[in-house]
Formats: C-alpha cells, structure tokens, sequence
C-alpha cells in the first residue's frame, strides 16, 4: 500500500470524506484565497491540487497537502531535533499522521470542500481538475502530539549519546589518536539499510567529533564502526568497532522504548525518494514565524512557550507564530518565573530570567542550650536559633557543645515550610579506675558486675556516662563495701579502698570500727557555691543578718569569694569608754554616762573571703551537699550604725558611715545549719548632731553563735 493510499484510509477512518462538498457550479469560496485564522481552539488548513487528471486524483492529493500542513504545523514547534536532515523530519512527521491509529487524528473535521473542472487550454487537451478541502483540527491535539513527540525525541537523543559516550571512552582508551569512519548500520533480520540507518550514523558521526576523536569518511580511516539494530519488545541498537584485521576494538548497546523511534523507520527503504512530502513548500502557504532567545540564570531551566514544553535553556526557539507569547522556566528547587514577550516575524527578541531558589526555615532547639550549629559543615549560630532562606532538599545539620557528644541529623527543607528539630544531648563519657584491696575483689558499678581487683594496679573503665554511679565491692571474708562516685565528662574519676577482714562473731561495738567512715579529704570536690536567701546567726548579745548571699569557690574548693545584698549587726554591751558618748551625757544630773550602750550596724554588699581547709561531699537522698571547716573574713566600708537613744527614723539620719569588720571560724553541715565563733569589729568617726559631739568609735566583741539559714553548700564537679 502507497503512503498516498494511507493517508487516505486514515482520513476516511477518521469521517474527513464524510465533510460537505460544495458545489462545482457555486463561487469559490475565500477560504480557498486566505486561510481562516486560527481560534482559541481550533487550527485551519487548506489542502488542494490545482492539476489533478481526475476528481478521485483531486481528492487524494488536496487531503494529502492537508494532512502535510497539520504535520508541518505540529513539527514547526519543536526545537533541538536530533534529526540532521529536513527529509527525516518529515518522513517522521508523517509517520505520525499515516500511522494505523486513527486517534492520531482525533477531532480532525472537514468543514468544506470545493470541486472543479477546468476548461481545456487546447483543442484536443484533457480537462483538468482544482479540488481544496478546509481541515479543522483541535489545538488541544496539536499539543499533545508535540509533547509526545518532544518526549520521544529526547529519549532518543539520550540513548544515542549514551551509545556514543561508551564508544567514545573505549576508543579513546584503547586506541588513541585512531582515525574513525563510522560506517553501515543495518536492519539485522533482513541486513538492509531503513531511514534509521542514517539517523544512527549521522548522530555518531558527529557526536564522536565533538568528544575530540579524528573522524573520516575515507576507507583508509584506522577503526570502522557499524552495528545492527532490531525491535523485540524494545528498539534495541548494537555498535562495534573493529581494526582493519577485523578485531573488535569497543563494542556498545542500547535500548529504546518503542515510542522513541518511528515503525516506519524500521520498514521502508533508506529511498529519500520515499518521503511523504513531495514538494511541502509549494502545496501550502506559507505561515509568518518568527522566534525568541531564552536565557536564564543558572541554566538549564526547562522552557515552557505558552504552556508547551521547548527543551532547556539555553534555546533559539525557532518557528513561533507572531502574537503574545507567555515564556515559562521551571527548574527543580527553583521557583518557577515566567514573562510575557511580543514575538514579530522576522525578529528574535531575547528574554533573560534569574530563577530564585526555592528556600525554607529550620528551627532548632536543643537541651541544654547554647550548642554551635553546624549546615552542611558551615557554623551558623547557636541554638537556639531560627535558620532562614535555607535550600530546599537535604541537608546535614550537626551540633556541638562542649562536655556533650556531637548530634548531626540529615533533614529534609521543604519550600516556605518551617522544620522543627529538638534534639537532647548526651554528656561525653568519662572514666573511672577502681583500687581495691586485696586482690580479687569482686567490683560492681551501678550493680553489674564489672571486673575484679588487680595486685598493685588499678582497674580501668571506660568509657563510663558522664553522672553519679554507685560502685560496690565484695568478697568472701571480707566486709563488703559501697562508694559513691560522680563521673565527669572526659575525666577520670577514682575510687580507692581496703575491703576489712569479716569478724568470726560480730559484735555491736565493732560496727562502728568497721563501718569508718571515708576521711573527708577523698570526697573533696572540685568546686562548690553557697547560694543562701536569708540567714542568722545569733546569741545573746550578738545578732546577724544576711540577705540574698552568693558565694563561690575555686582552687579545689579552697578558696571562696562571697557578698550579700544586705547585712545587719545587732550588738549589745560595747565598752562604755568606746562607745560614742554625747557630750549631754555629762551635762545630767548623772555624773556618769551610762555604763554600757546598744549598737546597730547596716552594711551594704560587705566583701567576704574564705579559707575551707576541710571539705566534704555527701548525698543526702537524691542531692549532694558539702560540709566543711572555713576561716571567714567579711570587710564593710558602707556600715550605717544605728545608736540607741536616737531617733531612728530622724536623729541617726546624721551620723556617717563608718566600717564594720567580721571574722572568725564557721563550721557548716552543708544545708540549713552551723556554728560561728569570732570576732566583730566596728569604727566610726567622730561627729556632732542636735547640740551634741559624739567621740570617734572603735571597738571589737568577740561571740560564739549558731548560724541557720534558707541555703546550702552544693559541690560543683
């Protein structure tokens, strides 16, 4: 069957001879002078031969010059083809059309038709016949078919290039500097050359020259390159490439799904004489196009042209039809941007687009806080913190804190979405080395069983989780015995003792003997504070009064450095020939001014320093405490006095500041409870008030107190 006769069994599948027919006699019609323009829905065809020997030859021909427009029309939008050649283009764009599916033609109509005869231009010539047809076809189809056709023509262009890149490589490994003629490509069962022959040969031939290997077409090139292809459920194509003794250099295949090459190119002969398209130019009128520059930044967008697929930038897209045109670029983790642009015949406006990145937020949090942040290996910040503007995709997110193990985490950012981590670290591990005497000793940490005691040398674990562990040791004959240990991140801690000899019959007054308790040196720790909200110490004739008191101490708990917001000194019974005396003492009708007087005292962030000779710390049900022996110092230069017999609220308003010294020994069980012994000592100036002169104060008492309080000594590890 011709491909004339196909074209004609397809039109009349799909009810195009079934269109009205006008009659021979009737005006001609416009349409037959200017094609109809093109709908919002519909295209418009003219289809006609003007010398046709028969109506029925008419016909056949008119509706094959239709069927070549609709093709043309279709084949004008794509851009980037594979095929070399306008002859290919159109042997596959016929395809399309002749194809044994009528649904390639689906919505196809002919809405007119006009018949003629035309006189004899000579006695004794044949009449001749003009026939033309108006094909409306639905531009809903036209785009469909462009996207499969664009679709199966990228495929092919991958495959081709996945052919060449395997070759290319081989050659260029094996053979350098080789000369290459690419040869025949053949149908394998029947060995003939089809239209996909040159496809094949043609894309080789160039793509090879472009990866930089010398290709010839002289028979005296150093390689020769040829190949079989074949259908069988796929396309399947096979290259190889020999020497000039006939040995198999490089050799590669590939496959094809079936939609990425035309059947007819499979099957008709390699005859350009055998194209569909006779003379295409001549049979339609011609249509204005015209064409536009895409660039965007950074390439590689998809291009859209009025909602049809053109392939990536950068792209000349060639045979747009004049008007509005509406460009669209669509990259993945880009947000998609488009432009409007008038396209003119004849010129090629450019349009340039910077796509912006698709981007989210990350919120983190961790516990405890202050973690440096980490994204994708850069530092960000701390947490907690609120990452914006972030790519979306994958990243890793990864944090740090000093004594903590490091936590990362791949997370997933989504476009203008927020993602929430709240991650809780873990303390790194220390270690922990265990003496205990004698020889194995049966050594439990936190009740498993880790090990026995070794002759003169510690045991070594590691690594221990950071925190308090309860170590015990045990052994036949001997009293068992339990420690508690605090593990610090990246140190070793110790534990170290003597397991006693169990008594044959135990007796009571030995369990204290047996049971001593560690001395309070091995237990010192490393730091400790004192936070106090209100304390007292007091006895008869001495009160103190301390107000929100923080106190800090380093160098092993040895040294400490305090103050208070407020502190007041109640002491009664000063000397009397210390005591500031008015001068109206004497002035009485008492001869002698009384022999004792009251003295009050206000200091004001006083400075307190500590000596802590004996420290140690203990567990009292889950918290730990420090009890300790500390020589104390505490200086005051801002003391208010306050003197009995003046107004307080009035007369003491005059008399100046002076300076309040305490000092002494504080013996303290670590929460709530203790006992000082020193000495307090003040001095003020001399100075007038109300008529009066008081003499300069300076005096010193000694006392011995209880000291309670709304705080404690806590360990600081």
């Amino acid at each position: 069957m011709t491909a004339l006769r196909r074209v004609m069994r397809i039109l009349g599948a799909a009810g195009l001879l079934a269109a009205p027919v006008s009659a021979a006699a009737r005006e001609r019609p416009a349409w037959l002078t200017r094609v109809p323009e093109n709908s919002a829905t519909h295209a418009y065809f003219v289809g006609q031969d003007s010398e046709a020997p028969t109506l029925d030859a008419g016909r056949e021909s008119a509706f094959k010059d239709a069927a070549a427009q609709v093709a043309a029309f279709i084949g004008s939008r794509v851009s980037g083809r594979v095929l070399s050649r306008r002859t290919t283009l159109e042997s596959r764009i016929s395809s399309e059309i002749r194809s044994s599916s009528h649904s390639r033609l689906r919505g196809a109509r002919v809405t007119d038709r006009f018949e003629e005869e035309l006189p004899r231009e000579k006695r004794g010539a044949r009449s001749h016949h003009r026939v033309a047809v108006l094909l409306e076809y639905p531009l809903a189809e036209v785009r469909r078919e462009r996207e499969r056709l664009e679709q199966a023509d990228r495929e092919l262009a991958e495959r081709q290039d996945a052919l060449c890149q395997g070759l290319a490589e081989k050659l260029s490994s094996a053979r350098p500097g080789a000369v290459v003629r690419v040869a025949s490509f053949k149908e394998a069962s029947s060995q003939q050359r089809r239209p996909f022959s040159r496809i094949l040969e043609d894309g080789l031939r160039s793509c090879l020259s472009a990866k930089g290997l010398n290709v010839t077409g002289s028979s005296q090139a150093d390689l020769v390159v040829s190949g079989d292809f074949w259908q069988a459920g796929q396309v399947e194509v096979s290259a190889k490439a020999a020497d000039k003794a006939g040995r198999i250099v490089a050799a590669r295949a590939v496959r094809l799904s079936l939609d990425a090459v035309d059947p007819l190119w499979m099957t008709d002969d390699d005859d350009e004489a055998n194209n569909f398209f006779s003379k295409p130019d001549e049979a339609a009128p011609r249509r204005a196009h015209g064409s536009v520059s895409v660039r965007s930044e950074p390439p590689g967008a998809e291009i859209y042209v009025d909602g049809v697929s053109r392939g990536p930038t950068p792209a000349d897209i060639l045979g747009i039809e004049p008007g509005p045109r509406t460009i669209q670029l669509r990259l993945d983790g880009y947000v998609p941007d488009a432009k409007e642009v008038l396209v003119e015949e004849g010129s090629r406006p450019m349009v340039r687009i910077t796509l912006r990145r698709q981007t989210g937020t990350l919120s983190l949090h961790s516990l405890p806080e202050g973690a440096r942040i980490r994204l994708d290996g850069k530092i960000t910040g701390t947490t907690p913190s609120r990452l914006g503007e972030i790519p979306t995709g994958r990243h890793e997110v990864s944090l740090e804190l000093r004594d903590h193990k490091p936590w990362s985490q791949s997370v997933e950012i989504e476009y203008e979405k927020t993602t929430s981590l709240d991650p809780e670290l873990t303390k790194e591990d220390g270690a922990l080395s265990m003496v205990v005497e004698p020889a194995g000793v049966r050594l439990l940490l936190d009740g498993v069983h880790v090990g026995d005691s070794l002759v003169g040398r510690a045991l070594r674990l590691s690594p221990v989780a950071a925190g308090p562990h309860s170590v015990r040791a045990e052994k036949e004959g001997r009293e068992p015995r339990e420690w508690k240990v605090l593990v610090n991140p990246r140190a070793t801690a110790s534990v170290t003792g003597a397991l006693p000899v169990a008594a044959a019959v135990p007796e009571p007054f030995h369990a204290p003997r047996l049971s001593l308790p560690k001395p309070p040196s091995l237990d010192r720790p490393d730091g400790m504070r004192y936070l106090n909200i209100f304390g007292a110490a007091f006895n008869g004739e001495y009160r103190n009064l301390r107000f929100l008191e923080v106190t800090a101490y380093g160098f092993s708990s040895t040294l400490g450095l305090g103050t208070s917001l407020v502190e007041t000194t109640r002491v009664r019974d000063w000397k009397t020939t210390r005591t500031p005396v008015a001068v109206s003492w004497y002035q009485t009708s008492s001869p002698n001014p009384p022999a004792r007087v009251g003295f009050d005292m206000v200091s004001i962030f006083p400075i307190k320093l500590y000596l802590t000779p004996i420290a140690h710390a203990y567990h009292l049900g889950e918290n730990e405490f420090v009890a300790s022996l500390q020589l104390y110092s505490s200086f005051c230069f801002w003391a208010l006095p306050s003197i009995d017999g003046l107004s307080e609220s009035s007369d003491n308003k005059g008399i100046p500041t002076g300076s309040v010294m305490d000092f002494g020994a504080l013996i303290h069980l670590g929460p709530a409870v203790g006992m000082r012994v020193g000495m307090v000592e003040a001095q003020f100036p001399k100075f007038t008030f109300a008529n009066d002169s008081y003499s300069a104060f300076h005096d010193r008492k000694f006392y011995l107190a209880a000291d309670v309080s709304l705080g404690a000594f806590f360990p600081k590890r």
